[in-house]
């Protein structure tokens, strides 16, 4: 039998989007972290050289981020993608209707959050400004002050401030804006009907939907993100494996073998993991392709190598496998395949690092030519790799 509080998280699969965590506010001298979103229906990726790709239902245009560039965070709407620049100005693509694509005049924005009918934007002054819908359920941010993180839902949205406090604003149907008394938080996602706050202490507390939250969170310790969807709760634990609550109607909590994750992103009815190698995981309802990442390599090297070439070196955040593009030119074609003596991975070109290459069949770089794809595991040195 279906109690009152499975029917709403039932009624908001359909209604609402989704609050997606937001990573905490970019600095300039910082390098571009590859990160993941998770919108209604949509998947967006980050990746390493500030370009981004999108997946799943391309409705109202939410997808067309191929152009973008210097982008530093992401965040998804229902319907509508928001890409926060290095210079601190901001893009949005997809649905207009509520005027959340209206933030082409914000500048000195830090950190963006996107729910159905928001955009949010924080200022690097600890200010807060927002576009999209104010009627049904208006939301005031005009005196908030000292904001470390913002993050937002279908009607309403909540910010960190600097001293681990927590505020709130919009629609309060389930409790979901009843933040008052929290201390002590360092990290805040906005759901379907509820808020969820990490404690400094890698634990959790929640409030909304399900009244103080689904009783397996307050067992939850060693946390270090969280995310919210429709009516799910994500979190990532220190040792990089996730655990979730809430609805699982489409699978969407079924995280249980995932290892190596360094971030997630919950979306109305899916859930995406960022692993430490730049792949990226996801699980739950997958009917537009949302959850069609399978082949998204974040980390990715963006490596030219030809005959001739001088040393390239591969930065990567740990050791894992790196995949190398040899790319094939107007005056140059990758070969169709290569075998492993063909290549030379490490320092001194010996170290047991080669796994295999692909035959010529993929367009790594989008100029209409094959090129090859290669895959190393530096396991030993983070070095250079170059053709023989």
């Amino acid at each position: 039998m279906k109690t009152k509080a499975t029917k709403r998280w039932l009624r908001g699969c359909g209604l609402l989007l989704i609050a997606i965590f937001v990573l905490f506010p970019f600095s300039r001298s910082q390098a571009i972290q590859p990160q993941v979103a998770a919108g209604g229906a949509h998947t967006v990726g980050l990746k390493s050289d500030g370009t981004v790709v999108a997946v799943g239902r391309p409705g109202e245009g939410q997808l067309n981020v191929g152009s973008w560039t210097d982008i530093v965070q992401v965040a998804a709407g229902r319907q509508h993608t928001v890409g926060l620049k290095s210079d601190g100005t901001v893009v949005a693509v997809g649905r207009p209707g509520e005027g959340q694509l209206n933030v082409g005049s914000w500048t000195d924005i830090v950190q963006v959050a996107a729910s159905a009918s928001h955009t949010v934007g924080l200022k690097a002054d600890g200010t807060v400004v927002v576009a999209g819908q104010n009627v049904y359920f208006p939301v005031d941010v005009s005196s908030w002050i000292d904001i470390t993180q913002v993050s937002a839902e279908n009607a309403h949205i909540v910010g960190l401030r600097s001293n681990g406090t927590v505020v709130a604003t919009g629609r309060d149907v389930e409790g979901q804006l009843e933040v008052g008394s929290w201390t002590d938080i360092g990290g805040v996602a906005a759901g379907g009907y509820h808020t969820i706050g990490l404690i400094s202490d890698g634990t959790v507390v929640s409030v909304g939907q399900w009244d103080s939250g689904p009783p397996e969170v307050y067992t939850w310790t060693d946390i270090t993100q969280v995310a919210a969807g429709a009516n799910h709760i994500v979190s990532l634990k220190s040792d990089g494996t996730v655990v979730t609550a809430g609805d699982n109607s489409y699978h969407q909590l079924d995280t249980g073998s995932w290892t190596d994750i360094t971030q997630v992103a919950a979306g109305a009815n899916h859930t995406v993991g960022l692993k430490s190698d730049g792949t990226v995981t996801a699980v739950g309802g997958n009917d537009d392709g949302q959850c069609d990442v399978s082949d998204w390599v974040l980390f990715a090297a963006k490596i030219d190598i030809k005959p001739g070439d001088s040393t390239n070196t591969i930065n990567v955040k740990k050791s894992t496998t790196v995949p190398v593009a040899i790319l094939s030119a107007a005056d140059f074609f990758a070969p169709s395949e290569v075998d492993q003596v063909a290549l030379t991975f490490g320092v001194t070109g010996n170290e047991p690092s080669f796994i295999s290459c692909a035959t010529r069949t993929k367009d790594v770089n989008g100029d209409g030519l094959k090129d090859l794809v290669c895959c190393s595991s530096p396991r030993i040195n983070r070095t250079p790799i170059q053709p023989k």
